[in-house]
């Protein structure tokens, strides 16, 4: 298979190289002024190592491209492989190409379905809930390195000619599997997609641990930075932290499962079994923890390395928010109020200064994407 792969961070060069080491055919494309790693990559001849777990790293193939007509002509798959508010750049940028005979595969896609559902002239779109994987671009051993694969993803499928959800075909299917042969892949609606559980994760845990961020000398006050570094001088100010061991703590989870349960409820509205947090974050990793705090305080995948939010630019908060005002906007068709889920919401805006858009969505809408109910017998 020919595959493009719109994006070029870490999660975008792990999947172009597990394509690649599998026979397949992938190329990786961002735009010019994209901060992905395309230029390191063509230092290092187009060519990575492959690495998975604790095996040894395998040379593979990697070619990028800044020309999009040039990664996406002849693709049988085209993937979107970024953050979720990079998805408007990426629908502009293709909206002139000739896809009709490609599927869209959205990657972690906080409902990429439902905002953009006929956008581009793709036969199917593909969302997954997630991202298959842990990756990390490792610079001084010219490598990529996975940490595992996922054992489970959900994914839903949306005919763009039929303008509705359908079951996955059997083509596609199979070319899933062919990527995919270590992972699960459950079929939900694309409506699921956009009743996501990672911001509940991300999202909460991030503005709960917001006072963890440093300030940049150059945005203070001397006098602010001064009395920092009298501060720093006596106590040390600890720049690093583990976002999961030590940010999801006891209380920070609670927060988490009642901000779930409001999930839960509009889920449920729409007709919708879905699973809790916990029960999602066990079956992604093949794991039967008993609370969430266990899950998150377990190794591996979790707190290897301190990765976490350095900034309230990061995408815990720039890309999560996008899912809260999805999830308001789902409650506020059916007429539903979430306290918890707003109040998130409302601080995340002052705290990250913005204005989260909340989509005007109808019940039939609802149905359109996979809700269970008749839209003209809820009032």
């Amino acid at each position: 298979m020919k595959i493009a792969i719109l994006g070029a961070g870490n999660g975008a060069l792990a999947l172009a190289m597990k394509f690649n080491s599998l026979g397949q055919e992938a190329v990786v494309w961002a735009p010019e002024n994209h901060p992905g790693q395309i230029e390191f990559v063509k230092t290092c001849g187009n060519q990575l190592g492959y690495k998975v777990g604790e095996t040894t790293a395998n040379a593979v193939p990697l070619p990028t491209t800044y020309e999009i007509g040039e990664a996406v002509k002849g693709a049988d798959l085209i993937f979107f492989v970024s953050v979720a508010n990079a998805h408007a750049g990426f629908v502009a940028a293709l909206k002139d190409h000739d896809l009709s005979k490609a599927d869209l595969i959205v990657v972690a896609g906080q409902g990429y379905t439902v905002d953009y559902a006929r956008s581009l002239n793709v036969r199917r779109t593909v969302e997954t809930d997630n991202f298959p994987g842990a990756a990390k671009l490792v610079k001084d051993n010219q490598w990529v390195h996975v940490k595992q694969w996922k054992s489970k993803l959900g994914v839903s499928c949306f005919s763009v000619h039929d303008d509705k959800a359908i079951e996955m075909p059997d083509d596609l299917k199979a070319k899933l599997k062919t990527l995919f042969p270590e992972i699960a892949l459950t079929q939900v609606t694309p409506l699921q997609m956009t009743l996501t559980s990672l911001w509940i994760t991300h999202l909460v845990a991030a503005l709960l641990n917001v006072g963890r961020l440093q300030d940049k000398p150059e945005d203070l006050p001397q006098i602010v930075n001064d009395n920092l570094a009298t501060i720093n001088a006596r106590h040390p100010i600890p720049d690093q932290w583990h976002f999961y061991g030590q940010g999801m703590n006891e209380p920070v989870c609670r927060a988490q499962t009642a901000a779930d349960l409001e999930r839960l409820m509009v889920g449920s509205a729409c007709g919708l079994g879905l699973s809790t947090l916990l029960e999602e974050c066990n079956e992604e990793y093949g794991t039967a923890h008993k609370t969430l705090q266990e899950f998150a305080t377990a190794l591996p995948i979790h707190n290897v390395q301190f990765a976490c939010p350095n900034s309230v630019k990061h995408r815990y908060f720039t890309e999560e928010i996008k899912a809260i005002g999805q999830l308001v906007g789902i409650a506020r068709a059916l007429g539903l109020q979430l306290p918890i889920t707003e109040g998130f919401m409302a601080l995340t805006n002052v705290v990250t200064a913005t204005n989260t858009e909340v989509p005007h969505y109808t019940q039939a809408d609802l149905v359109r994407f996979g809700a269970t109910f008749a839209a003209d017998n809820r009032g």
